[in-house]
């Protein structure tokens, strides 16, 4: 955008200047929305890529750490045993507790 000063000396320059600047203006700004608007219309919902190749998408969650829990109930004495996700193998895991 134009500071003050350069659309002051556009407007001393006269009429027809006037009228480009502002046509030079309006085309960039057109552009500018034309840019916003594919953007935000460019998303997984409706453009049939997978949401990984989103630029809009949720950053990646990295699982690092699973815990177990064996809870036992105090009226009861019955114990319920949490496990580890199918396929995962770690030392506790394979003492089968």
């Amino acid at each position: 955008m134009p500071s003050n000063k350069e659309i002051s000396a556009v407007y001393d320059e006269g009429k027809e200047a006037v009228v480009t600047l502002s046509h030079r203006m309006v085309g960039l700004l057109a552009a500018q929305v034309q840019t916003l608007e594919d953007w935000v219309s460019n998303n997984n919902r409706n453009n049939g890529k997978p949401p990984s190749s989103d630029r809009l998408s949720k950053p990646r969650v990295e699982v690092t750490e699973h815990q177990v829990e064996i809870k036992c109930y105090p009226h009861c004495g019955a114990e319920n045993r949490a496990s580890f996700p199918e396929g995962m193998l770690t030392d506790y895991a394979c003492h089968n507790y």
